[in-house]
């Protein structure tokens, strides 16, 4: 074994004498830019993560936003509607005080009337009791009275009465 290791020694030398040739060369010309490009890539992906993770806080804070304006609207809309509510509450309640008084005004002035009216009928029927009265008498006083006569008297006032009612 110790032969054949010492027969391959000198192609084993040159084959390792290459390889650290190759990776010296390799090393000083490739490697530096290649692990620049590398970092410079790492960098630029880096940054882009950056950007995005960036721009995903932003619309986080955005929605944020977003949620606690609709928030605001939706309870300002539901204040409004309220406020709407006991707006037209109101309103109806005016209205119905409005015509509640007009109705009670509206009996009183009837009331009123009727009662104007209740005296104006007694003051004519008091009138048209005297003017009868009057008649009646003046008649009486004209004709003198017996029992036949008196009766045809009372008849004619009744008459007349039922005539003008």
């Amino acid at each position: 074994m110790g032969a054949i290791i010492l027969e391959n020694l000198g192609p084993i030398s040159a084959q390792v004498i290459s390889f650290l040739i190759f990776y010296w060369l390799l090393k000083r010309f490739a490697w530096g830019p290649v692990m620049v490009l590398l970092e410079e890539r790492r960098k630029r992906i880096k940054g882009e993560y950056d950007k995005v993770s960036a721009l995903q806080k932003q619309m986080e804070e955005l929605k944020t936003d977003y949620e606690k304006r609709i928030g605001a609207i939706e309870a300002e809309a539901r204040e409004r509607v309220q406020e709407g509510v006991k707006e037209g509450r109101r309103v109806a309640e005016e209205i119905a005080e409005k015509a509640r008084a007009e109705a009670r005004e509206r009996v009183e002035k009837s009331k009123q009337m009727i009662d104007l009216e209740m005296i104006k009928a007694r003051k004519e029927l008091r009138e048209q009791i005297v003017d009868i009265a009057m008649k009646t008498s003046e008649l009486a006083v004209r004709e003198r009275l017996d029992r036949t006569k008196h009766d045809e008297l009372v008849g004619r006032f009744i008459d007349e009465l039922n005539a003008k009612n």
